[in-house]
């Protein structure tokens, strides 16, 4: 009796030892650093934000939200190993319509709601997605290159 209990006792002592996977540390207040790969390439795509559902368009950029600070139009950065950066607002339930972020940027006003909906060409576009913590983090995006190049942005939030 006395050998099953040593028994179970160092079965239960070894079952709770578990090697934990490594993650990384980081802030997620402010703007996230969002790192993704696409089944196929949206990179000129305009992006929008469906619900859950991916029944109805629940956010989308205005025309001039397609420019940065500087004038420039606003297309993800090109990270080398099919990841992108993100520089306009990509999240999970992003979809993509059929206008690219050229001419989207010329409107004057953006399409309505039902007109969005229906130029919706991929409700499901990404592969993988990463949260790599606050954006102010990154101020360059060599780093970011350089945690994708070495695989360790498999160290941060996995959101897809």
């Amino acid at each position: 009796m006395k050998n099953l209990v040593s028994l179970l006792l160092i079965l239960s002592l070894f079952s709770g030892c578990r090697t934990q996977e490594k993650k990384a540390t980081y802030d997620k207040s402010g703007a996230p650093t969002v790192i993704y790969q696409m089944k196929q390439d949206f990179s000129k795509m305009v992006p929008v934000v469906m619900d859950e559902s991916k029944t109805k368009i629940v956010s989308y950029p205005a025309p001039r939200d397609m420019f940065d600070k500087l004038g420039n139009l606003r297309y993800p950065v090109d990270l080398g190993e099919g990841f992108y950066l993100d520089e306009i607002g990509i999240g999970i339930h992003t979809a993509y319509i059929d206008i690219e972020i050229e001419r989207y940027s010329r409107m004057l006003n953006p399409p309505t709601l039902d007109s969005l909906l229906k130029l919706v060409i991929e409700t499901d576009p990404f592969k993988k997605m990463y949260n790599l913590g606050n954006r102010k983090q990154y101020p360059e995006v060599e780093p970011i290159k350089e945690l994708v190049k070495s695989g360790a942005y498999k160290q941060y939030e996995q959101l897809k």
